[in-house]
């Protein structure tokens, strides 16, 4: 069954400001794709085309997903260009993976775009439930500014999280890519972790994803 959390259907039109085509689709570490207004595919991460599309194409993919859902992915894609979303769905069965998806629109060089992410729960290791509550409270206070930690590690937190890859992460932060490995361990022990996914969904159920966009354009800016 999939739900749609209109909780969290707020604009976030700071994702207009990203600039840089490069900088966006670098973001391969993460299950992700993005599509034009006209439908066509812009961008299929490595990830999703080999742990999601398992070799598939992308309408085969689509096929696989009940119709009812279907339509509702693709209504959110049509309504996020208009400036609605972003968008959560969970649970949604494809194949033989149940995902969690978030759509997005973003605006690059005038162009609207609309990015898709996937975390898939079959392979999603999430904390133990006492470590869970945890660390859902630890990263809503790393967003909401109550949990105070050093500027390295709030700017790799947040790359991380997004899908920056290390070396991408260590470009955009001045720091070594051992530096950035060694914070992203940490990372992990301070919220329990096994993997990055397991950190978006945690970020998911606080509401707190769509605030990465805004905090990944301000690093990427070089306004903090």
């Amino acid at each position: 069954m999939c739900a749609k959390d209109r909780s969290q259907i707020i604009v976030y039109s700071q994702s207009e400001i990203i600039s840089h085509l490069d900088d966006f689709l670098s973001i391969s570490s993460s299950h992700c794709f993005i599509r034009d207004a006209h439908g066509e595919l812009m961008y299929v991460s490595p990830l999703f085309e080999k742990n999601i599309l398992n070799d598939n194409e992308l309408k085969f993919w689509f096929s696989s997903i009940p119709i009812d859902i279907r339509i509702e992915l693709f209504n959110a894609e049509i309504n996020s260009f208009s400036g609605e979303g972003p968008y959560i769905f969970k649970g949604v069965k494809s194949m033989n993976c149940l995902l969690n998806i978030f759509i997005e629109c973003v605006s690059i060089n005038g162009v609207k775009l609309v990015r898709w992410v996937f975390f898939s729960e079959s392979v999603i290791s999430l904390p133990l439930e006492g470590e869970s509550s945890r660390a859902s409270i630890y990263i809503d206070d790393i967003f909401s500014l109550r949990k105070k930690v050093g500027l390295d590690f709030w700017r790799v937190f947040n790359l991380y999280a997004y899908g920056f890859t290390i070396s991408k992460i260590s470009g955009s932060t001045n720091l070594t890519e051992d530096q950035v490995k060694k914070l992203i361990r940490k990372i992990k022990s301070d919220c329990f972790l096994i993997s990055r996914d397991s950190l978006g969904i945690l970020i998911l159920n606080t509401q707190n994803y769509s605030r990465l966009a805004f905090n990944v354009i301000k690093i990427l800016s070089g306004k903090c």
